[in-house]
């Protein structure tokens, strides 16, 4: 804590089948974007990955406090890859600079409706002439071109955006007993899923479509994981992960998954 004030906490409220989520900001508040990695930190660690999330929840890190770090972290290093996960915007105006910053952001992670939200998708004429995905993948390339997006479906899996095309991956159908926490954990699984990829090809330069396919299929499989556990602070242990893995890799290769056309 600082200043004397306390941790931040989030209490989640489950009742037929609706989440209500209350949230004390506590010393977050004091948190921005200008603490994320001083210059000793990113000089004594070979940094490769960093990642955010909570964009939304933290108001240090709007209209331009995160982005111009992001700018400073990426020009001393330009090898690290960023991912970010926004979460949802209680206010619901989803904007705080979030666009702007993109530009710094090699994967932006988000789930359907906060995609929805940040396109502006149900106030826009366009979605009389255009599903959202295809709406989505145009939006986000004009933003900023150099940006994957990542959108969880939940059971549905997730679609990856980029160069105004859109890919989709599967995931294997479960019974969900808690769904809290599950975009995070996609999160963690993409971003393992990624970082082990490039672990084992060294050689491979930028971020491949073999390597986005393999984050994908490991964020599908660690939130599929995290819906069959009751509460969000008991992660499931990694072998657990790697067998549901095995299923989604199995769902994938079984039938040739085509672009969402329509409205979920």
């Amino acid at each position: 804590a600082s200043g004397g004030k306390s941790s931040g906490h989030c209490a989640v409220i489950i009742a037929q089948g609706e989440r209500s989520f209350m949230t004390h900001i506590g010393c977050l508040g004091d948190y921005r974007g200008s603490h994320i990695l001083d210059e000793s930190i990113n000089e004594t660690y070979d940094l490769q990955h960093l990642h955010v999330s909570g964009y939304f929840n933290i108001p240090g890190f709007w209209d331009g406090e995160l982005g111009s770090k992001l700018e400073e972290i990426k020009q001393r290093n330009k090898e690290i890859t960023i991912s970010l996960v926004p979460q949802h915007d209680a206010m619901e105006t989803w904007d705080g600079g979030l666009l702007e910053a993109l530009f710094n952001i090699d994967f932006l992670i988000l789930s359907e409706v906060e995609a929805k939200g940040i396109t502006k998708y149900h106030d826009s004429a366009a979605i009389r002439k255009k599903t959202f995905f295809e709406y989505a993948a145009t939006y986000f390339h004009d933003k900023s071109p150099n940006t994957h997006v990542i959108i969880t479906l939940g059971s549905d899996g997730c679609v990856h955006l980029k160069n105004r095309a859109i890919d989709k991956v599967a995931t294997v159908k479960k019974e969900p007993i808690d769904p809290t926490g599950a975009g995070d954990a996609f999160a963690a699984g993409f971003v393992y899923g990624f970082l082990d990829y490039m672990s084992q090809n060294k050689d491979n330069c930028g971020i491949t479509s073999h390597a986005l396919k393999t984050s994908m299929l490991w964020g599908c499989a660690s939130g599929c994981c995290c819906v069959g556990i009751d509460g969000a602070s008991r992660p499931p242990e990694k072998k657990i992960i790697e067998q549901v893995l095995t299923g989604v890799q199995a769902v994938n290769e079984a039938e040739s998954v085509k672009p969402p056309s329509e409205e979920r």
